[in-house]
């Protein structure tokens, strides 16, 4: 009895991902960074979000992390950059961990030195290497738990193309409740 309960509990939690599974466009959602001067004043706005509808004049985007949706007309448009993914700083990470890593290694190598003991060049190289590596590894996983957003830029036209082409961006389970 207990395993039918949690069965029929999943239930509409597995039927909604095989719906999200099943939606083209789940995945076609893009993120496009425009940059917009306003009309007036001349100032340059940033905003970063995804299409929610367009007409011949504009476009109206979904912001991120919010839940306006700001109207931009084209003729204000003066940069358009598209969201590729996200990377991090793994390898930048890594080449400073195994800098500060080394230079430490060799601190402590050069101080026991100093202090009279015998100990020979190999002795210090290893662990130059060793303390390098260490620190390559922790710089490493440091660096690739901060995580940074990939943009490229595209032309105006590129930007029209893919806004056309898609026919929708957003999946299938999209919520809307009308303030009226």
């Amino acid at each position: 009895m207990k395993n039918i309960f949690f069965s029929l509990l999943l239930f509409p939690f597995l039927c909604v991902q095989s719906i999200f599974a099943q939606s083209k466009d789940s995945d076609t959602i893009k993120t496009f960074r425009l940059y917009s001067k306003e009309q007036f004043s001349g100032t340059e706005n940033l905003f970063i979000g995804s299409v929610f509808d367009k007409d011949s004049f504009s476009i109206r985007l979904q912001i991120q992390n919010e839940s306006g949706i700001k109207n931009i007309p084209f003729s204000s448009i003066t940069k358009i950059d598209l969201k590729t993914g996200q990377g991090s700083y793994a390898k930048r990470g890594f080449f400073i961990g195994l800098a500060i890593g080394s230079l430490c290694g060799f601190a402590s190598s050069a101080s026991v030195a100093s202090q009279g003991s015998l100990i020979d060049d190999e002795t210090i190289w290893i662990t130059v290497l060793a303390a390098g590596l260490t620190g390559g590894l922790i710089g490493s996983m440091i660096g690739e738990s901060m995580k940074r957003d990939r943009w490229e830029r595209i032309t105006f036209e590129q930007f029209r193309k893919m806004i056309n082409s898609q026919s929708g961006y957003y999946p299938i389970m999209r919520f809307q409740f009308p303030l009226r």
